[in-house]
């Protein structure tokens, strides 16, 4: 019975916070959420209404707390009212967080999967057997190939290549991957080997990491 009514809750939350946000911000929202790594079937909808119920249980934690203490009615409500702001921009930067360290982690997985999918080119492969190739070894081990059997299973429900390459792009929202994915849809575009162009990419990507290093070196004490 709890639980059934509790669903009823959640779903009457969930169809008002719907009506209530916009189309473009609610693609905004899903976009920042795919940056954090949630899965695709999150709806932000589900997102804000997890987050307002931790909002709302740490403020009624703390105003319990204060009255607990003894402390007046008004004061009460004035560090409850803070307490919520916190709380809920906490929530906010923590997602922003966690996608930041989704990118560094893209980042340094990339250029080694790079390099398998590269020599599997020049060995003859297709970029998209190459690709499938590394998911079924690497799949578990690292984000960068759960995002590439994504890729494989977009293109395998009617996406054009292009268009799977496009949508992993902003999903990652990584300059590293977005290089790859660009490089390969203008290979696409002209024809261009797919070697030659994994090789730029390749090259490029190792540059950026040695010049980051060096800056990084330069900084330090």
């Amino acid at each position: 019975f709890c639980f059934a009514r509790g669903r009823r809750i959640t779903d009457r939350m969930n169809t008002i916070i719907h009506t209530r946000i916009s189309d473009s911000a609610r693609d905004k929202m899903k976009m920042k959420l795919l940056n954090a790594g949630y899965p695709l079937r999150l709806a932000p909808e589900e997102f804000l209404i997890k987050n307002a119920v931790v909002v709302v249980v740490l403020t009624l934690a703390t105003a319990c707390g204060l009255a607990f203490a003894k402390m007046e009615p008004a004061r009460i409500a004035a560090f409850s009212i803070v307490a919520l702001t916190v709380v809920s921009l906490f929530m906010f930067l923590l997602l922003q967080e966690r996608a930041k360290k989704r990118v560094t982690t893209l980042e340094r997985e990339l250029p080694e999967l790079l390099d398998y999918i590269q020599v599997a080119v020049e060995a003859g492969l297709s970029i998209d057997s190459a690709i499938e190739r590394l998911v079924s070894e690497e799949e578990s081990k690292n984000i960068m190939a759960y995002e590439f059997k994504i890729y494989l299973h977009d293109v395998k429900m009617g996406l054009t290549r292009s268009q799977a390459l496009h949508e992993m792009a902003l999903r990652t929202a990584c300059k590293y991957v977005k290089n790859f994915t660009d490089g390969i849809i203008q290979a696409v575009k002209t024809g261009m080997p797919l070697g030659s162009i994994l090789q730029i990419i390749r090259r490029d990507i190792y540059d950026d990491i040695r010049s980051r290093a060096e800056k990084r070196a330069y900084k330090a004490p």
